[in-house]
Formats: structure tokens, sequence, C-alpha cells
């Protein structure tokens, strides 16, 4: 798809500019996804009833068995998926986000010029 892809100008991506999104494809979705699973077993050690109720719906859906792993069970892990959600809701992987403004905007009565460098913190819960 990347050797495909043009910009809104119609220029092709140079491969500098693929090699640029590859890099970010493996290395911030790997970074993002193991301090995700830091988080969710950290909070897991920290929450032993939790713990305990992600061991029960784990025995419950695979018992003794060692069988791969399929999507089928991954829609049963439901207090799982609550739990993993609920790690990213507290430590989101990506706590801020930066834009530069391509055009000139008023925030609360001011100013920002075109070119400025603009931050947002991520929040779904009180600091």
């Amino acid at each position: 798809m990347l050797l495909k892809a043009t910009y809104e100008d119609g220029n092709k991506m140079t491969h500098q500019d693929i090699q640029e999104e590859v890099d970010t494809f493996m290395f911030e979705g790997h970074d993002t996804t193991a301090a995700a699973m830091n988080w969710v077993l950290h909070l897991l050690g920290s929450h032993p009833e939790a713990q305990s109720k992600v061991q029960q719906e784990l025995q419950e859906v695979f018992g003794t068995s060692d069988r791969p792993v399929n999507t089928e069970d991954l829609k049963k892990l439901r207090y799982l998926d609550c739990v993993i959600k609920e790690a990213l809701r507290l430590f989101p992987s990506v706590p801020f986000f930066g834009r530069n403004l391509g055009e000139d905007c008023h925030i609360n009565g001011f100013k920002v010029p075109k070119g400025a460098n603009a931050c947002c913190r991520y929040l779904c819960s009180p600091p």
C-alpha cells in the first residue's frame, strides 16, 4: 500500500518516506504494546481480586487445554478485555500528541499563529 501511496499533491512517496512509515509501525507499535502489557500486569499484581477474576475467566475458556488461542476465545474473555481497557484509560500508551498548526487559530481569545507547535494531553480521567 505504501508503494502505491501518493500525497495530496499527487507526488509519490519516496523510498525514505516509506522507510520512515515502516519504522513508525514497527517501533511505535512495539513500544506502546509493551507499555500497555506492563501496566496491565502491574495493575493485576496490585489488585489480587481482579487477578483472581481473570484467572477464573481463563480457566472457564481454556480449562486444561494447551491449544492455541483463537478469535472466538478472545470474544469470551470479557473481563480481561475490561482490565486491558481500564489499564489503557489509567495509563494511556500515548499520553499526549503534538501537531504543527497549518493555519492561524484563536483559542480562548489568544491568536496562535500558523506554524506553531501545539501539544494536547490525553485525559480520560481527572489528573
